[in-house]
């Protein structure tokens, strides 16, 4: 690993682990609840929870429902773009990034795909909470991997099935949402 990033990941607990499959590609993650920011060259994308009111958005793909917009940071996009421009993508809402409450550390598993372009052994993904501002019509981009996305209640979001992670960065968003 790094040194840089071990240092950084050093100063932190975990406060879950989980083992992802994205394909081919397997990764080990683990959660750390912190708004300490990453060195950027690990980021490879930013995610939020995105609140209007008492409600969150969740998202539906084709493996589950979740509730962290987000994506890939293209080349020149600061972190707070990349959470913009992806939850616009995603959800149609134009949003107001806030705090950041939590990264995830993923680690591969597998061999480095063929002109894979994104930091490997190790990446990070940041996550911010975020308020939704505008319904922007023509913003949302109908055809990504993200086939339906909508506000539910949060009473409702507390008893989806979500992942541990989810569930513990939903727990933390709403710390800050509700101060």
């Amino acid at each position: 690993m790094n040194e840089e990033l071990e240092h950084y990941l050093s100063q932190l607990n975990p406060a879950n682990r989980e083992a992802w499959d994205w394909g081919e590609i397997k990764l080990k993650a683990k959660l750390y609840l912190t708004d300490k920011l990453p060195p950027l060259d690990f980021i490879s994308s930013a995610r939020a929870v995105l609140f209007k009111d008492n409600q969150i958005m969740t998202l539906t793909n084709p493996g589950e429902t979740h509730i962290l917009p987000g994506g890939r940071r293209e080349a020149g996009e600061t972190l707070l773009d990349t959470v913009q421009r992806e939850c616009l993508e995603e959800t149609g809402w134009s949003v107001q990034v806030g705090q950041l409450i939590a990264v995830t550390h993923c680690q591969h598993q597998t061999p480095k795909p063929t002109n894979y372009p994104f930091p490997y052994p190790d990446f990070i993904q940041v996550i911010y909470i975020a308020e939704a501002i505008e319904r922007q019509i023509d913003g949302r981009i109908d055809d990504d991997y993200e086939t339906d996305s909508r506000f539910e209640l949060i009473d409702i979001v507390k008893n989806m099935p979500l992942t541990p992670n989810q569930h513990l960065i939903f727990e933390r968003a709403l710390s800050f949402w509700s101060e």
